[in-house]
């Protein structure tokens, strides 16, 4: 039945066991925040963003913990998506 095959693939989503995280990182800082997914990640997208602008950026991550960094010149709230 062609519902099976769509439900079957919407489970298979990398979002479908991702983790939305809210993470705050200072001027010209770096931040290190634990993602829960008890696994490395095969990626991760900025859903929303306040204040400066400026890129952030990935510098690392394990199956435990992300590391954001942000060069710009004031604080940041971020929510990010990490799959």
């Amino acid at each position: 039945m062609q519902h099976q095959h769509v439900a079957r693939e919407v489970k298979t989503l990398p979002f479908q066991q991702g983790k939305r995280l809210t993470v705050q990182i200072a001027a010209a800082a770096t931040t290190v925040t634990s993602h829960g997914l008890r696994r490395k990640p095969t990626g991760w997208i900025k859903v929303d963003v306040s204040g400066d602008l400026d890129d952030v950026y990935r510098t690392s991550w394990d199956d435990e913990q992300i590391t954001l960094a942000h060069p710009g010149a004031s604080t940041i709230n971020l929510v990010v998506m990490v799959f």
